[in-house]
């Protein structure tokens, strides 16, 4: 939703970027406005660090000024605070990234 305190730009596609937790991995993965991308992080208390990130190298028609911008956010986070709808992410210097909370539907098989 926001970057640096201002509303994020959109991506490729129309899309939003995304940040998926792998808890069972310690890893993370996402839409970064172009590419997708994916690396370790690690949780202690309200402190949140991710690790090397990597991604895809698609070239885009739109997204790209999203990308470094918000890979950037996620490189500088250093805290966490996540209520009921929202991820904010902190820096040294304040609030790096806002996300709207989305808790994936559990998986149910074709019987029920």
């Amino acid at each position: 939703m926001e970057l640096d305190g201002k509303t994020a730009p959109i991506g490729a596609g129309r899309r939003r970027a995304t940040l998926r937790f792998e808890p069972d991995t310690a890893r993370v993965g996402g839409f970064a406005g172009c590419n997708q991308f994916g690396g370790p992080y690690t949780i202690n208390g309200d402190s949140l660090r991710f690790g090397s990130l990597v991604s895809t190298m698609m070239a885009c028609a739109e997204g790209m000024e999203l990308e470094p911008e918000y890979l950037a956010a996620l490189q500088a986070t250093r805290r966490y605070e996540l209520s009921s709808t929202q991820l904010k992410l902190f820096g040294p210097s304040g609030s790096v990234a806002r996300f709207s909370r989305q808790i994936p539907e559990p998986v149910r098989s074709p019987d029920t």
